[in-house]
């Protein structure tokens, strides 16, 4: 796994490109969850980031860039493949079954965080693709129990 340089390099220049300083560049790196975390730092040089985490950082910057346009790239160039992809399917069927369990009176965030292992801040957005599928299988087996389903 792990980003190859030019990716950590595209990432750096569309941060600067975005006027995204060096704080929030590891602030946006501590959301791609666990995986960024190197002796308890986010860093881009984490071993363990993907394809799919690279993908989530450039949408992430994106929405910092004036415009929505990161450089030379179309406005929601990285925001269309963020959420076609992989993570966003993941993303969207989680936020789903948040839903359904907030519209029925309970509250998912204590057991998806349970189930992650980690405080994520209470957003989905915080997780990494593996800790969403913990949060999925754990809200569904809720779900399934309280017979919301």
């Amino acid at each position: 796994m792990s980003w190859t340089n030019p990716q950590k390099k595209l990432m750096a220049m569309a941060c600067r490109s975005a006027g995204i300083d060096d704080n929030r560049r590891h602030l946006l790196l501590y959301q791609l969850g666990g995986r960024a975390i190197v002796n308890g730092c986010a860093t881009s040089t984490s071993p363990k980031l993907t394809n799919a985490d690279f993908e989530k950082m450039m949408y992430l910057i994106e929405g910092y860039a004036p415009g929505g346009q990161v450089m030379s790239y179309k406005p929601g160039h990285f925001e269309k493949k963020f959420i076609d992809g992989p993570y966003g399917r993941l993303y969207h069927r989680a936020n789903k079954l948040s839903n359904t369990l907030q519209d029925s009176g309970v509250s998912p965030m204590g057991f998806v965080q349970k189930a992650v292992g980690r405080d994520f801040n209470g957003s989905l957005h915080n997780l990494d693709q593996d800790e969403l599928n913990k949060a999925i299988d754990a809200m569904t087996a809720v779900i399934r129990r309280k017979g919301l389903a």
